[in-house]
Order: structure tokens, then sequence, then C-alpha cells
């Protein structure tokens, strides 16, 4: 037995990513998105009637696989108000008394909000596609690393100063 055991680079930062993820905004924003999908997928009459208007369907979030769960945030995006669209459609369907309550949850400011953050963030780990090709080397897999926690960091930096800022005017009132 020659073989050498490596472990999987991108499962670590699955692994960590996922760990990172303590924030309770993030949380529920991604159970919503979670329970908006299963709300249409429960019904095949709510699921036809999204799909004729959004021409396919919302993703499924995946736990584990931070980078699914990117594209998932990004297509749920993209199909926000044609979502809030059918919704609405459905509040007034005799069977539909839900819709209203998911419709409800989507449009409050701490989930549209926490979407937004989270669509910044998360366009950057292109890290994780990177890592999953066959044929990178270690080297250029070390330098996209340092490059995305650069960003990072940088990113950090400039929301400390932004809130120092919204600090500073709101005691100025």
């Amino acid at each position: 037995m020659n073989a050498i055991r490596c472990s999987c680079i991108n499962h670590c930062l699955n692994v960590s990513l996922t760990r990172s993820s303590k924030v309770p905004a993030v949380r529920r924003a991604m159970a919503l998105i979670r329970v908006t999908g299963s709300f249409f997928r429960n019904s095949s009459k709510k699921h036809r009637r999204l799909k004729e208007k959004l021409k396919r369907t919302l993703p499924q979030v995946c736990d584990t696989r931070w980078l699914e769960r990117h594209e998932a945030v990004i297509v749920f995006l993209v199909m926000f108000l044609s979502t809030i669209s059918v919704l609405e459609e459905i509040s007034y369907w005799k069977d539909a008394i839900s819709a209203g309550k998911v419709e409800s949850a989507l449009l409050e400011p701490e989930f549209i909000v926490t979407l937004l953050c989270l669509r910044d963030l998360l366009s950057m780990i292109s890290l994780s596609r990177l890592l999953q090709s066959e044929t990178i080397e270690a080297q250029m897999a070390s330098k996209a690393v340092l490059d995305t926690i650069s960003i990072l960091d940088e990113k950090r930096s400039q929301a400390k100063k932004k809130k120092k800022k919204i600090r500073s005017f709101w005691r100025g009132r």
C-alpha cells in the first residue's frame, strides 16, 4: 500500500465555513430559504405555478456543501421578486393560508439585509470551485487561499470602519 493520504482541502473549507456561520440572522435566513423551497416542493399545484412563472424551481440548500449553498442563495436572490409574486397569487387560493406567512417572512427587513450580505460574502467564495478542479497545483491552491483571506480581512476592516461611522452618527443625534 503505497498511497499517500491527502485530506481534501475543499472539504476542510466547507466544514470551516459551515461552522463559522454562527450568526443567528444567517441561520434564520438559510432556514427560510429552505422552508420556501419546501413550501413549493410539497405541493404539485404550487410547484407547477412557480415553474410556470420562473421557468425553473427554487434550489435546495445543502448543509454540507458550501458551494451549493452559495449557488442556492444567488439563485434565490435572482428569483426573489418572482417568488414573492407567486406567493401573493397563491395566498388568494382557498387552500393556501400559509403562503401569506411565507411571503411576510421573506419581506422582513432582517431577512432581506441578511440575504444581501450573504450574496456579497459568498460571491467571492469561488475558492471552493477552484479547489474542486482536478488539475490544481498546491502552489496555486495556496495562493488562492491567501488571496481569499486577504479579501475577507479587507471586508472585515471596511465593516469595522463603517460600524464606527454609524455609531458616531447615532451618538451625534
